[in-house]
């Protein structure tokens, strides 16, 4: 991906051709990992399923909890579920 860096004093009183070579450089990368957030739901013809690893996180007190985090889902004052 390039050269070294190569310094050369070149003192000549006539004119001559040179031939300078570069060595060249490496670059090792870094490991690179690729991380992938999972689905939160699969739909499947009439079925939606959800992940709840990736909803919940332990700030939950009652189910109601989990279900306000869930997408599409509403939870009003009477506690009603509704889905969107």
């Amino acid at each position: 991906m390039g050269f070294d860096q190569r310094t050369t004093a070149i003192m000549s009183s006539k004119t001559e051709t040179l031939t300078i070579t570069l060595n060249d450089r490496v670059n090792k990368l870094d490991d690179v990992i690729i991380k992938s957030r999972p689905k939160i739901m699969k739909i499947k013809t009439d079925t939606i399923s959800y992940n709840l690893k990736t909803i919940v996180d332990g700030t939950e007190k009652k189910v109601e909890d989990i279900i306000k985090k869930l997408p599409g889902f509403d939870v009003d004052q009477a506690g009603k579920v509704s889905l969107k």
